[in-house]
């Protein structure tokens, strides 16, 4: 049994052979732009997520470079 059929204005068909290259070119810049500040970035399917290391003593300026990544 087949689905009905439904016209697609936005996002990419699930199973679409696009799929994964739409997805890069989605997310790389995302990932220049974490890149730039300094940060750390993990992407998985549908999430992403910022992060750095932290040293004792300097959580100032992790943040701000956190804020500033997020500004862009």
């Amino acid at each position: 049994m087949l689905s009905a059929t439904h016209l697609l204005q936005y996002g990419v068909p699930q199973g679409s052979l696009l799929s994964p290259l739409l997805y890069i070119l989605y997310t790389v810049d995302i990932c220049h732009v974490v890149e730039r500040h300094n940060l750390r970035l993990q992407l998985y399917v549908d999430n992403c997520q910022v992060y750095c290391g932290v040293a004792v003593g300097d959580e100032t300026s992790e943040v701000q470079s956190l804020a500033a990544c997020i500004r862009h």
